[in-house]
């Protein structure tokens, strides 16, 4: 039965009569945690967790941000935030890092902190759970709330690295963002409060103006202490309160002030241009009054009434957009709050600026057939069915969850005042709300928070001559024509065709090898697959597979290059000959499996992860794939549009063509390896795509890594049925493929960037060892992490030319000898040179002398902490074993890695560094908007030498 809107209503009261009068109770809390509060009212929470085991994650959350700034403290939020790592009470300015990085944690990824318009908060994420290492931090969080020490010698140094910052941040998509706030919003409070703050506040707030904010503010009853970990909460709890429950406020409390939200009475259209935005972004808005935080069991349903609502909406765009009928590339609907001032309902939708008119017509059209026939019954069966099985699944991983996590999603609830529900208390309330809920229910709340009185539409489009950029009045037109149009009916439900036409059988394996140190097993199949599987517990209910075709971008070359990245349209948007994307996704709706790909430089991949319950359909749907894979002619359109576009947009961005150029530097300007060329996505066809795709299916070698919550003969009985079972290949050889003629060092250039951003970006390094050269790879992973400390000592703390700056030992399997030890960073382009020559200084220096032992165990222990929690991840191991036979990756590397690291000496770490830190391997590339033409011309010719 179809219902207009008028009999949904009407539907709809009648049904609100019956709800059980329950709804109105309050949401429960996850048993799990254990709370409480000190006598000087700061809250406390923890959850006894032990994943990763042995480690413990602490915050401190603050309920202010940059809203409660006056107008002479903008930005002092953010800035207190790093002034509390620039001294305290118990650590003096440069002791708190070097203590952390002491015993093993890392700066930016073990302690950091954020600031919001409503919070700030401070994270230690611990290496073990020593009582003594947690008294530890919990002083360092308690001197940060309570005791900053604010000294001027340090605020002025710290002035140039929160410009460096806020540099680092700019980019097209922040002016955008500014633009469209300041028309719609120009008179709220939040639009002036934005985190970063001001220039002129940054560079002249005086002490006093800290020591306000920082007063008022920080007071105990506006503070939690988050703590999730694996120690008994009896053992930590008390530490809590011997750092926490004397502190008192230094200062009166203050009235928070509001964001103070004004939008528009009325429909109203913003146009906001750029000439470095590519896309054509739209939104359709609509301003709801404010609710209060979820906190009883009918604000509960209603928020999964809403989540159905847009679910169906998004199904219905994606569905459009497979069968070819949309010009827009993605689109979706979400009801967000802001800041507790408003309720905002958003329609969205990305496409080619050119097309923007048409894209206001099918954004809206959706829009009008919901409001015109409503959701359909089995529309709404299908969203409900997927939210059931997503927290059926989150019940089943919820003890092996990450805690950090966990830590951060805590902090979210505190911050909306929200009760924190288990997995498993979430999943109950799913079932008991969802029989209550009908289609009619879902429309009539849809059609609420998108009623067409007061829509504001917004457009970001690129401000280019050959491009007609409507102005606010046609674009308030278009929306208003479009809302006048009438819509047709929706389309029924398909009838689902069989994904498989003939059940394969199964192929024998043929060999078989154990790795008993890593509980690794490889078989090869008769048909030419190889299979690595690895048992692993650790996430419950959780399988990660990779399917990898070998060959792809590594066999391109002149008009067949970008054919493989097309030809992974066929995974990444799963269709086969015989079945389209839109079936294959109905098959997976409600099922805990994903089901993706995309292309490596030498491989075509198709990733399965989920359940072990549902691994088998995963399994089902990727045997089909690899018989008869399609890509579908809708999803290639939009793929090569996004490219072009991308493409564009990242020509004004430094980072991105400085990484580019070094890339052409370090590879001889191979075109395989620049996926920033236009002419390779201008030039593939879908039927080229098609045949390079079969092409693969057909003959490429294949190798299989199956990793988690399945034993081996379960795991091996799929991968014979659904991959042993295909057309023989052969174990093609494509090491002729792997050289690169690149020439000697150095390698140097300066690229012009056309940016309205006065960022440069910089890049600086060295080609290293061969990948599979895994001795030398320990030695210079241990230098990176080294290094890192002393960048960031020179370059940023002393001299504060970047905010952000690290070194990094990578490895690329694709290519032989092509492996690069890079640092990069943005800044000033005035400090670009100069960034340059501190970072080869730096290494000058390291070259000679090599770390000291302080270092090289600091080192260590960090390497040690990361892989404590890396190896026990499924998806460490699943990349380790995706290309064994592909890249030649020496598995016993893995073997006793701790004690490997643990084994390299100082001198051993200084003789690989200077091996390779050698003039005829080094480049470094500036990407600035103040390099010329003329002096960008002056550089060596790609693959040439220059001193």
């Amino acid at each position: 039965m179809i219902l207009n809107h008028r009999a949904v209503a009407m539907l709809l009261a009648a049904a609100s009569l019956s709800l059980p009068t329950t709804f109105a109770e309050q949401l429960p809390t996850d048993p799990a945690l254990e709370t409480g509060k000190l006598d000087n009212g700061i809250r406390w929470i923890y959850r006894h967790h032990s994943n990763p085991p042995g480690k413990m994650a602490l915050l401190v959350h603050l309920s202010s941000g940059s809203l409660n700034e006056t107008d002479e403290q903008r930005g002092l939020a953010h800035f207190i935030e790093h002034m509390a790592f620039n001294g305290t009470q118990h650590y003096p300015p440069g002791t708190l890092v070097p203590y952390f990085e002491s015993i093993g944690m890392e700066f930016g990824a073990d302690l950091n902190a954020s600031t919001g318009f409503d919070l700030t908060q401070y994270m230690l994420f611990l290496p073990d759970t020593s009582l003594s290492g947690i008294d530890e931090a919990l002083k360092v969080l308690s001197d940060f709330m309570f005791r900053v020490q604010f000294s001027e010698k340090e605020i002025e140094k710290e002035r140039g690295i929160i410009l460096s910052e806020k540099l680092s941040r700019r980019n097209v998509a922040m002016r955008l963002q500014e633009e469209v706030w300041k028309k719609l919003y120009g008179e709220s409070h939040f639009v002036q409060r934005m985190p970063i703050g001001t220039d002129d506040v940054i560079k002249n707030a005086d002490r006093d103006r800290f020591i306000d904010y920082y007063n008022t503010w920080y007071r105990p009853e506006r503070m939690t202490v988050i703590m999730v970990g694996d120690r008994p909460s009896d053992e930590v709890i008390p530490l809590v309160r011997k750092w926490f429950n004397d502190e008192k406020a230094k200062a009166p409390a203050r009235k928070p002030f509001p964001a103070d939200l004004r939008f528009p009475p009325r429909k109203a259209a913003v146009v906001a241009k750029d000439p470095e935005y590519q896309y054509c972004t739209l939104s359709i808005y609509n301003h709801l009054p404010p609710r209060p935080p979820t906190t009883t069991v009918e604000a509960h349903r209603q928020r999964i009434v809403e989540r159905l609502g847009n679910r169906i909406i998004a199904r219905r765009y994606s569905d459009r957009q497979a069968r070819g009928e949309a010009r827009y590339q993605t689109a979706a609907a979400s009801i967000t709050g802001m800041l507790r001032t408003a309720t905002l309902a958003a329609a969205s939708a990305t496409g080619t600026p050119e097309q923007w008119e048409e894209m206001v017509t099918e954004l809206v059209e959706e829009l009008n057939r919901v409001r015109e026939y409503g959701f359909q019954a089995h529309e709404l069966e299908t969203a409900a069915r997927d939210l059931r099985a997503s927290a059926t699944r989150r019940v089943k991983t919820e003890e092996t969850a990450n805690g950090n996590r966990m830590l951060m999603r805590y902090s979210r609830r505190v911050t909306d005042e929200e009760p924190i529900l288990s997995a498993q208390q979430r999943l109950d309330l799913l079932n008991r709300i969802l029989p209550t809920i009908r289609v009619e229910d879902v429309t009539e709340t849809f059609n609420r928070n998108f009623a067409p009185d007061k829509f504001v539409i917004t457009l970001n489009i690129v401000d280019d001559p050959a491009i007609t950029v409507p102005d606010e009045e046609t674009l308030l037109a278009a929306m208003n024509s479009a809302l006048a149009r009438r819509v047709s009916p929706p389309a029924g439900a398909t009838e689902e065709q069989p994904l498989i036409a003939k059940e394969p059988q199964p192929g024998r394996i043929t060999d078989r090898k154990a790795y008993p140190e890593l509980g690794i097993t490889t078989v090869r199949m008769e048909n030419g697959v190889t299979v690595h599987h690895r048992f692993m517990d650790y996430k419950k209910d959780t399988v990660v597979v990779s399917i990898n075709l070998g060959g792809a971008t590594l066999e391109e070359q002149g008009e067949t290059l970008g054919r493989s990245e097309a030809a992974s349209i066929a995974f990444s948007r799963p269709a086969t000959q015989r079945v389209g994307s839109t079936e294959i996704t109905d098959m997976l709706t409600g099922r805990n499996i994903n089901v993706t790909g995309s292309s490596a430089p030498d491989s075509l991949t198709l990733r399965l992860r989920g359940s072990p319950t549902d691994l088998e359909l995963g399994f089902r749907v990727a045997h089909a794939l690899l018989l008869e894979g399609r890509v579908e002619p809708p999803a290639f359109a939009v793929w090569r549009s996004q490219r072009l576009q991308g493409i564009k947009l990242l020509g004004a961005f430094p980072e991105f063509q400085a990484g580019r150029r070094v890339r052409q530097l370090t590879s001889g300007d191979d075109p395989r390896t620049d996926t920033l060329d236009s002419r390779r996505y201008e030039q593939v066809t879908v039927e080229q795509a098609q045949e390079w795709l079969n092409r693969h299916l057909q003959s490429a070698p294949i190798e299989v890594a199956i990793v988690g919550e399945i034993p081996l003969e379960a795991a091996l009985e799929l991968a014979a049925k659904y991959v042993g079972s295909l057309p023989k290949r052969g174990a093609e050889d494509f090491w002729k493929l792997r050289s690169l003629k690149r020439q000697r060092g150095p390698l140097r250039a300066r690229v012009p960037v056309a940016s309205a951003t006065d960022k440069a970006y910089v890049m600086v390094g060295f080609i290293g060892p061969d990948a599979r050269a895994t001795n030398e790879h320990r030695a210079l992973s241990l230098a990176a992490n080294v290094l890192t400390s002393r960048l960031i000592e020179r370059i940023r703390e002393e001299k504060a030319w970047v905010y952000g700056i690290a070194a990094r030992a990578g490895r690329n399997y694709a290519f032989v000898d092509d492996s690069t030890f890079s640092v990069s960073a943005p800044c000033k382009p005035d400090y670009a040179e100069d960034v340059v020559a501190e970072v080869k200084r730096i290494f000058a220096e390291f070259a000679a002398n090599g770390p000291t032992s302080e270092e090289l165990e600091n080192a260590r222990k960090q390497i040690h902490n990361n892989l404590d929690t890396q190896m026990k991840e499924p998806v460490f191991w699943w990349r380790a074993m995706s290309d064994v036979v592909l890249h030649r990756y020496p598995l016993a590397g893995l073997v006793d890695v701790h004690e490997k690291y643990s084994a390299v000496t100082a001198s051993q770490v200084q003789d690989v560094f200077r091996q390779y830190f050698v003039p005829e391997r080094i480049y470094d590339v500036i990407a600035s908007p103040k390099i010329t033409p003329k002096a960008a011309s002056d550089e060596a010719p790609v693959g040439q030498s220059q001193g």
